[in-house]
């Protein structure tokens, strides 16, 4: 939103004009009047990228009369009647004092100018407020249709909430010594802004609130980053007891319940050799068939589940709940979590990493594992569990964190590094009042949301962390844009477990989607930033998910629909086990060739090659690249670089053994990120951003050097 004022000092029983430009890019928008002043009249018209003055189209204009009531319009400027116009919700505006709404062709119901970014000017007329004492603040919202691929702008539901002007006018900030007695916590510097000025830069924030709990707790956000713009100044919620000497409040951590008896593994001398544990949790909110078929797909009972389901999908609890006990009647592998330990789990909102907090905390109270690994209801497994287990085992102790960068180093992104907050169904900018961003004092890390978990790392995360110096930066974990994509990273890299990082991944998600069907950002009526997340799996796409099945271990998102074409494809094609389908790559002589070296290896010479029985064998992702050097190949899915370990159980002389062969691709990575592989007499070369110095003499200078049967390039 753009708004310029074209007024001048405001005195009673004059007239107050206030012009503004709205735009789909930019789409939150408030409307204002000042105090004990009401909207009386809205005009406005479209603006075209390029018109003459004679083709300029007529103004629409909205007129609060005597006598009418609030939202209702009366004819043009001379008193006819005029046609409706493209953007009647504006009506709903008159007789308000201020009017907050998300300006897109889905709010105005229409598309004036299809194919073209809508640009309109609006001037509003305020009066005083005269008949409309302590006029209210509506905010007019709707869910968007947009975001289920529907353009269908005239369906879209348009819902009025209004808000009392003090409530949204009224912000104020305890002040001096009151900040303490008021319960914040930190570093709290008070009395650095003019109250009346912070009132103001709030209000649209405060608009969007409606409830009083949400509304106190933003209050408390938007004082504490006003007393800390680093985020170090705790507000009163988050913490325990009348004087916050009680640690922080359930609505930042679990409570921290009884735990079996658990022990870190013990040396072995072959522990890749040995499955994990692993503990899934799953977040649903929706598709009660899709989740039951995920669990069919992907339940073993070797392994522990718990599932949390959104706070406001109660017929989806209650169906849950009639199921599990049905189909999956011990508790003590898969558990529901009770509805007072659960959130509503809004995107990009805090409370999607509270729920998985939660989460973690329900498994450590469960049985041993050795991994945590989430997962949504529109998930798919690739493959099975026990695969899965069998390819975490040589990673125990190692956390699994998709690219786990250092995010905003950069001295020009210190003023994007906004704080968002969440409550009731949105999330909130609230570095807004004043485009004040955060001043970030620490490493900040960045990761994909689908991960891999080591217990003790969960175990500090969710007993020791709330009381330990990393503590203080709890709100900012919270405010920091999508929280649940960047608090187990940061945590990880500043605590004593930074060295157990491993930036790999089991999940495959589709490309992510940054547009929904008009081309706009995705989310903007649920979040107040350019939202983005993957997009949906189509057929098409099946195959595809079937070549990286050797290397991933889920798939998303998939339609929540069960009968979609997508998921019968799925089902026909993921109907065989991954290593069946492999077995005829393998010589028949490999496996039993595979044992002889074993036995060697275990000195047990005395059996023949009749005696061995062997099972078929496994193959296995290994995650991490083969060298330094092909990390960005290896992040960047290049098949080329990947490597696996092949598993084979037989048996001789009665006795079953377990044999693992590490199986590295004939690549060579260099530090310029180039690669060069051999398969049979081909040379296959994979260049990225090739610098100019690589030229004829440095090939052979290259060619030059003792390869030892392997490939040499430049750098």
């Amino acid at each position: 939103m753009q708004f310029e004022p074209e007024h001048s000092f405001f005195e009673a029983g004059s007239l107050l004009r206030r012009s503004y430009v709205l735009m789909e890019h930019r789409p939150h928008v408030m409307l204002t009047c000042t105090e004990r002043t009401v909207i009386v009249e809205v005009e406005y018209r479209l603006l075209r990228a390029s018109q003459t003055s004679g083709a300029t189209p007529p103004p629409i204009v909205y007129r609060l009369a005597d006598g009418v009531g609030v939202g209702v319009g009366v004819g043009s400027e001379d008193g006819g009647g005029q046609p409706e116009g493209h953007c009647t919700p504006l009506r709903r505006c008159l007789g308000r004092r201020a009017c907050t709404f998300l300006f897109s062709n889905e709010f105005c119901g229409s598309d004036p100018l299809p194919g073209l970014r809508k640009k309109m000017a609006v001037t509003t007329t305020c009066y005083d407020d005269t008949k409309y004492h302590n006029a209210k603040v509506v905010h007019l919202k709707y869910r968007s249709l947009l975001e289920s691929g529907v353009r269908n702008y005239s369906r879209v539901q348009l819902m009025e909430r209004e808000v009392l002007s003090k409530h949204v006018f009224g912000l104020t900030c305890p002040q001096h010594e009151a900040v303490r007695a008021a319960g914040y916590r930190g570093r709290c510097e008070p009395g650095l802004s003019d109250p009346r000025t912070l009132r103001d830069r709030a209000a649209f924030v405060m608009s969007k609130v409606h409830s009083e709990e949400c509304r106190q707790r933003m209050s408390q956000v938007l004082c504490a980053l006003e007393y800390s713009r680093s985020a170090e100044c705790l507000p009163p919620f988050m913490w325990n007891g009348d004087a916050g000497d009680g640690g922080l409040s359930f609505l930042i951590t679990p409570t921290v319940g009884s735990r079996p008896v658990w022990q870190p593994p013990a040396a072995s001398r072959h522990p890749s050799l040995e499955p994990v544990t692993i503990g899934f949790y799953l977040l649903v909110h929706s598709g009660f068939d899709a989740v039951m078929e995920l669990l069919e797909r992907v339940y073993d009972p070797a392994h522990l589940y718990v599932i949390h389901v959104d706070l406001r999908s109660t017929a989806l609890r209650r169906e849950l709940e009639a199921a599990l006990a049905e189909r999956y009647p011990d508790r003590q592998r898969l558990r529901l979590l009770e509805k007072h330990r659960s959130f509503a789990a809004s995107w990009g909102s805090e409370r999607i990493l509270r729920a998985e907090l939660e989460c973690l905390e329900e498994l450590l109270r469960m049985a041993p594992w050795d991994f945590a690994v989430p997962l949504s209801g529109l998930d798919l497994p690739l493959r099975p569990a026990a695969e899965l287990a069998a390819t975490l085992a040589p990673y125990r102790g190692r956390n699994l964190l998709h690219h786990a960068e250092h995010k905003f180093v950069r001295t020009h992104e210190e003023n994007n590094v906004f704080a968002m907050f969440g409550c009731g169904d949105f999330v909130f900018n609230v570095s807004r009042p004043g485009n004040r961003p955060l001043r970030l004092k620490i490493p900040v890390y960045g990761h994909a949301t689908w991960k891999a978990l080591d217990r003790q790392f969960v175990e500090f995360v969710i007993s020791e962390l709330p009381s330990s110096p990393l503590a203080r930066w709890s709100l900012l974990l919270r405010v920091i844009i999508i929280p649940d994509e960047h608090f187990f990273a940061t945590v990880l890299m500043n605590s004593r477990y930074s060295d157990t990082l491993l930036r790999a991944k089991v999940h495959h998600p589709k490309r992510f989607q940054g547009e929904n069907p008009d081309g706009l950002c995705r989310h903007r009526d649920v979040v107040e930033f350019c939202g983005k997340g993957p997009a949906t799996v189509a057929p098409r796409d099946i195959d595809h998910l079937w070549k990286f099945s050797g290397r991933f271990f889920f798939a998303r998102k998939f339609p929540s629909n069960i009968s979609d074409p997508t998921r019968a494809k799925y089902r026909a094609t993921f109907a065989r086990p991954y290593y069946e389908s492999i077995q005829h790559v393998f010589p028949p002589w490999l496996p039993t060739y595979i044992a002889k070296i074993s036995l060697q290896w275990l000195e047990i010479s005395d059996a023949s090659q009749d005696d061995i029985i062997t099972n078929p064998m496994q193959v296995y992702p290994r995650l991490e690249p083969i060298s330094d050097c092909c990390e960005i190949l290896h992040r960047r899915e290049n098949q080329a670089v990947f490597s696996y370990a092949y598993i084979l159980d037989f048996s001789t002389a009665g006795a079953w053994y377990r044999s693992r062969v590490r199986v590295t691709p004939p690549v060579r990575c260099y530090p310029a990120a180039t690669c060069a592989a051999r398969r049979g007499s081909l040379l296959v070369e994979l260049w990225f951003h090739a610098p100019e110095r690589w030229t004829a003499p440095a090939y052979e200078a290259c060619d030059r050097q003792p390869h030892r049967g392997r490939w040499c390039s430049p750098g």
